[in-house]
């Protein structure tokens, strides 16, 4: 049986706090690209096609992975695949590196209805932006076969022939950098104002009036993936879901699901000195795949400092269960 349970927050945003990208400029030389690495039982094979499919394409740069590797311990990364932009931004400058790829990599062996059993290979590429954090591709490859041996040297195969495709992706995020920077620079949103700060006077909170629940993607459920996604979201001053701007991104479709419940939300726009206005807030749904109690009770979530938004639903509307 498959739980899930969403938690929206308003972003308190105060100057500086997840604001505007910092400025990001383009450069002549090839794109330098670093393998951080992946996790999961299957990851050597994983890391050796990557590592050979890097080597052999001129259109980019390889960091070096000894560089790589004593820049990640340095960093006190621990392997995660669910980063948030700043988390990413910090890990790219540590390993000074304009992209990086990340992942997991499992052999899971499985049954069917006539209890026959198979293996199935699982891997999750993440090509990542280490300059501005963001997610510039996920790819996901599911590979069964009689053993292991053939199940990891399929999806291996599959992934060594998808690659010149994600070098065309990172090559084409590249060229375009200076224009997705220039796009960010646009409209002006008020930020959530803070509860002791002075611009909470004449401000009246946005309320929302449903809850939506994503749907938990299949290639998450079979790759059995817990994770966090947070988007930064304009709720216009006429009551429409404005630019919805993935900051904490988990692959494996989590994204997509969480960008089409945000756009079924309905709500009564923020009012300042009596008139609507426009904010910016912070939604994050919690997706968990869980046998047992529901981990969202975790003491680590509990501590968030993020404001539940729960506490400016309608009361007539009741709490998530």
């Amino acid at each position: 049986m498959i739980r899930f349970r969403a938690l929206l927050f308003l972003l308190l945003l105060s100057p500086g706090r997840l604001g505007s990208d910092p400025p990001i400029t383009q450069s002549n030389q090839p794109p330098r690209v670093a393998l951080i690495g992946f996790t999961g039982n299957a990851k050597t094979p994983v890391e050796r096609v990557i590592t050979e499919a890097l080597a052999g394409d001129e259109r980019i740069s390889i960091i070096d992975p000894g560089q790589v590797l004593a820049a990640v311990r340095g960093a006190l990364y621990d392997g995660s695949i669910n980063l948030s932009r700043e988390e990413a931004r910090r890990l790219g400058s540590a390993v000074g590196c304009d992209f990086f790829i990340i992942g997991k990599a499992e052999l899971i062996t499985r049954s069917d209805r006539e209890n026959a059993s198979f293996v199935e290979a699982l891997v999750g590429v993440f090509i990542v932006d280490g300059r501005a954090g963001e997610m510039v591709l996920f790819d996901f490859i599911a590979d069964k076969a009689a053993s292991t041996e053939s199940a990891s040297g399929s999806a291996a195969k599959d992934l060594g022939a998808r690659f010149s495709t994600y070098i065309n992706e990172v090559v084409q995020w590249e060229s375009s950098r200076g224009r997705k920077a220039a796009l960010r620079s646009g409209e002006l949103i008020e930020d959530m104002p803070d509860e002791d700060s002075p611009r909470r006077e004449g401000f009246k909170a946005p309320e929302f009036l449903n809850r939506v629940r994503p749907d938990y993607p299949e290639e998450a459920d079979r790759a059995d993936v817990s994770a966090t996604v947070e988007a930064r979201v304009v709720l216009s001053s006429d009551g429409v879901i404005g630019e919805v701007e993935i900051i904490r991104w988990a692959g494996y479709g989590l994204e997509s699901s969480a960008v089409r419940a945000i756009k079924q939300l309905k709500f009564t726009p923020a009012i300042r000195n009596g008139e609507p206005v426009s904010v910016r807030a912070l939604i994050r749904y919690n997706f968990r795949r869980s046998r047992g109690a529901d981990p969202i009770t975790r003491e680590s979530e509990k501590k968030t400092p993020e404001r539940d938004l729960r506490q400016i639903f309608k009361p007539k509307l009741r709490p998530p269960v």
